[in-house]
């Protein structure tokens, strides 16, 4: 139960009702169920009878925090409490009132219950009223840049999905006409495709320029080879800068240890391309791109979903699937006990289900790295007949 929709229903209830402005009489229940689930009564309050209209008819005026109109009784202490209960929840803006109520609940001891009734519905209305806020979300954009006083400038609003929908529009006019080179297109699109991702709009919906420039895929050094080598043959230019860029690629990626690395060695090889492509005075284009001719590999989505469901054995990919489905039968009685040990260790490394897909396809082929030749070759053979 929520405090701001019991207190703004028993507001609207009570204020419609030609009655007391207080407890008494009363038919709705809301504000004392929800003061009793959140402990703000004491035991002997609810232990107490609710007082009624005709327990008040011969006290005298001072018995009330309201001496004029006779409301708010505080004669007992189960009278203050509720008096307290109902002033703080239906927060009527009666000064006089809440002061009398404090007052008269000092006089009797209970003043720390009565405090902590008022501090409670205070801090309540005010996180209801701070809930009820409209939001302002901050601004976000596709690329800033600096200048040399320090100040920003913002290019490409992603702040919602309309903002990210018309700044792909816009950016892919832009694009078109030759006013963005591609490094700085690259960048742009990333961020939007990312946006768009988070914002839930669908990438159909964003320019297929944008789609091919900010979605990252795995980079092919030896397609990109023979790729970059049509290329410059149908521009006309000198392929062997070119062709360098490429080998050198092929170099950084044999040595890269993670696929990160790979990509940031392939994305710095695409910029020097862009620069070979601006002084021999070749437009960007989508298809001719050295990022589309470097980045002809799967999705990092697709990479991941592979290599997270993928154990390489003897460098041979095998679907994780089919490790886990060797009967154990197969495993104790063609395999010797400590081949068997670690094929069972490999199973149960990828049956775990708190650990990531990468961890557990890296821990189960860490596992049958440790085969003897022999053995694994035993293992691909008895996997190729399932």
């Amino acid at each position: 139960m929520t405090a701001e929709v019991d207190f703004t229903h028993h507001f609207n209830y009570t204020k419609s009702m030609p009655t007391r402005d207080d407890y008494i009489g009363q038919n709705n229940p809301a504000i004392f169920k929800y003061a009793t689930d959140n402990n703000l009564i004491p035991d002997d309050v609810l232990d107490s009878p609710m007082i009624q209209e005709e327990d008040l008819k011969d006290l005298a005026n001072t018995a009330f925090a309201n001496p004029y109109a006779r409301t708010y009784p505080c004669h007992t202490k189960a009278a203050c409490v509720n008096s307290a209960l109902w002033d703080a929840a239906t927060h009527p803006g009666n000064e006089l009132v809440t002061a009398n109520i404090k007052k008269m609940a000092a006089a009797q001891g209970i003043q720390a219950e009565v405090d902590n009734i008022y501090n409670h519905f205070a801090e309540a209305f005010t996180k209801a009223a701070a809930a009820n806020e409209p939001q302002v979300k901050e601004a976000a954009y596709a690329l800033t840049l600096t200048k040399e006083d320090g100040t920003e400038d913002h290019f490409f609003n992603i702040t919602e999905a309309q903002d990210t929908i018309r700044s792909a529009e816009e950016a892919d006019r832009q694009y078109r006409a030759g006013n963005i080179a591609d490094p700085y297109f690259r960048k742009i699109a990333s961020s939007l495709v990312g946006a768009a991702a988070e914002q839930g709009v669908p990438q159909e919906e964003l320019p297929r320029s944008v789609r091919a420039f900010g979605t990252t895929r795995v980079p092919d050094p030896y397609m990109a080879e023979l790729a970059v080598r049509d290329f410059c043959k149908r521009s006309n230019v000198a392929p062997e800068p070119y062709v360098q860029e490429v080998l050198a690629l092929q170099a950084i990626m044999e040595k890269a240890a993670a696929m990160d690395e790979a990509i940031n060695g392939a994305s710095y090889i695409a910029d020097k391309m862009c620069e070979l492509n601006l002084s021999n005075g070749i437009l960007p284009g989508v298809e001719d791109s050295p990022y589309s001719l470097i980045f002809q590999g799967p999705t990092m989505d697709e990479f991941m979903k592979y290599a997270g469901s993928t154990v390489y054995i003897m460098d041979v990919p095998v679907p994780a699937e089919e490790v886990i489905n060797i009967p154990a039968t197969t495993i104790d009685t063609q395999f010797a006990p400590q081949a068997g040990q670690m094929i069972h260790a490999a199973q149960a490394k990828l049956q775990e289900e708190t650990a990531d897909a990468m961890d557990k396809v890296a821990a189960a082929a860490e596992a049958l790295s440790k085969l003897s030749p022999g053995a694994a070759r035993q293992l691909l053979w008895v996997l190729s007949q399932q």
